[in-house]
């Protein structure tokens, strides 16, 4: 190719870059997810409130109903965070201990030596119906998929950090970024969905690399199903957001989040 052509072509990209800079910062700061540097503590430990370590276990994970995320507990567990570095490898998991704790979770170490998956307030459970209100299952081996979400304990367990030590405190308010961490889980899905790699990978946790390209196809139309879910809240949220408070670190409006829910979502 000519160096003139080269240098036109060149000239045309930077025009289009600068005339639409505003348009390519909004959609960029759509995928932006903002979360501060997490340092895991040298030492946790908790307040003895007369509750033992195994009770507080049970709270902490409990099922109480909720499906904050909208997904299954196997997707939340394989889905990678929402980074496109690596390029052409797979990126850390959503769920590691040290990225969720960027959001104010805290990793549930209360029990000496045998530390959950999932941080304090997360509670897998039973099986789960998808957004047309059919049983969700694995499309390769027809198995139910079972749901996950938070509990009263994700907002009502509060932490500080002193010399290096955390102090959990049972019943204390949480410092949690729910709102960023649900755009940090929404980024992730569309990542699967359309950056090169990611669903194949994906595909070969949740359904087994012998699975077919018909149940791959179904896995990503139960993908793609979601996505509409998030739209469609992310539409919901934006009508409402001249009227709304955005919610950050140690803000959270769990009232009016059910009843978007309820009165709006699901009916």
């Amino acid at each position: 190719m000519p160096r003139k052509t080269i240098f036109f072509i060149g000239l045309l990209i930077v025009a289009g870059v600068l005339y639409f800079k505003d348009d390519i910062e909004t959609v960029a700061s759509g995928f932006r997810v903002k979360a501060v540097d997490y340092q895991p503590p040298a030492k946790t430990v908790w307040l003895d409130q007369n509750v033992s370590a195994e009770r507080l276990r049970w709270f902490y994970h409990a099922d109480q109903g909720t499906r904050t995320f909208l997904i299954p507990n196997e997707w939340f567990m394989a889905l990678e965070q929402p980074t496109l570095w690596p390029l052409f490898t797979a990126a850390p998991k959503l769920s590691e201990t040290d990225y969720l704790g960027r959001f104010g979770f805290i990793p549930d170490t209360v029990i000496p030596g045998k530390p959950d998956a999932l941080p304090i307030g997360f509670a897998p459970s039973g099986p789960m119906v998808d957004a047309n209100g059919a049983p969700w299952r694995n499309p390769h081996s027809k198995a139910d998929m079972n749901g996950v979400g938070l509990t009263c304990s994700a907002c009502h367990t509060g932490s500080l950090s002193y010399r290096g030590t955390e102090i959990v405190i049972d019943g204390g308010p949480a410092n949690t970024n729910l709102f960023e961490f649900q755009k940090s889980v929404g980024v992730s899905l569309l990542l699967t969905r359309f950056w090169p790699g990611r669903f194949a990978r994906f595909a070969d946790e949740i359904l087994g690399k012998e699975a077919s390209v018909e149940e791959r196809m179904a896995l990503r139309g139960q993908l793609d199903l979601v996505l509409q879910q998030y739209a469609k809240i992310n539409a919901l949220e934006s009508k409402v957001a001249a009227n709304s408070v955005e919610e950050g670190y140690a803000r959270l409006d769990a009232l009016n989040r059910i009843g978007n829910q309820v009165f709006a979502i699901d009916l």
